[in-house]
């Protein structure tokens, strides 16, 4: 549910969460008793990246098959060479590509109050309402797939935001549905962003970003070579061909810029 009320800033925000959880939020960051989810715009829906991508602009209908197929196959193609590559398994793969800007079906989760009050400030600086989810980690584990993304090898950006990814279960597509409140405790708490809370997000942006060395590590040529000699991949047109690696090569521009 949304509450109503708005809170006049974060750390009303903070309080209320805590006392509506009953659980100290810093004391949180040890036990992952309570996922958060910061959102820089109180959203009517809370939709998977995957989900946004395959709706056309109208919000309605779909996108040409044509065009999204090539993404839900590289998923497949990543998670399997970066499993045989790096011991990851299926989800740590898809939570990775989650991370550095690929659409997938899962959605971001953490621990972390600070996390959560970045994303739910950053970027929308013109807005002035940030909105934090807050759900029990227990509750959630019934009802979807819930992987550790903090514990990579050499992925620091999950790291820095102690970041989970939830791979939802047969029917929930948004976070802020009906469903979600049926199913677990699904608590959003809005709050009016403050000049500290944009300063606080400025400040932690260098910690949002990964390195050259993880940018070759996920995006490197083994990778390309790996999806050129893909099966899949030699199937594609030479539209989907060109569509895809054009995506690619975005990610590296955002990641490097």
């Amino acid at each position: 549910m949304i509450f109503d009320n708005i809170c006049a800033n974060i750390a009303e925000c903070r309080a209320r969460i805590e006392d509506d959880f009953k659980i100290d939020l810093t004391a949180n960051m040890k036990s992952h008793k309570v996922f958060l989810r910061g959102e820089n715009y109180p959203y009517e829906k809370t939709e998977s990246s995957m989900k946004r991508f395959l709706t056309a602009e109208d919000g309605e209908t779909m996108r040409p098959f044509y065009l999204v197929s090539p993404f839900i196959d590289f998923e497949d193609i990543y998670s399997e060479y970066h499993s045989t590559t790096y011991g990851l398994n299926e989800e740590e793969g898809a939570g990775f590509l989650q991370h550095y800007g690929f659409p997938t079906d899962l959605f971001d989760l953490s621990p972390s109050f600070d996390t959560a009050r970045f994303f739910a400030t950053h970027g929308r600086e013109c807005d002035q309402i940030g909105i934090i989810g807050a759900f029990y980690r227990n509750e959630m584990e019934r009802h979807f797939t819930i992987t550790n993304l903090s514990k990579h090898p050499f992925a620091q950006r999950p790291r820095n935001q102690s970041a989970y990814a939830g791979r939802p279960g047969w029917g929930i597509i948004d976070l802020k549905s009906q469903l979600c409140d049926s199913l677990f405790t699904s608590r959003w708490y809005r709050f009016k962003k403050s000049s500290d809370d944009f300063a606080f997000s400025s400040a932690r942006i260098t910690t949002a970003y990964p390195t050259e060395a993880e940018i070759a590590y996920f995006f490197g040529r083994d990778l390309d070579e790996f999806i050129k000699g893909h099966w899949t991949y030699k199937e594609m047109t030479e539209e989907q061909r060109l569509l895809i690696q054009e995506k690619i090569n975005s990610i590296r521009s955002q990641l490097k810029s």
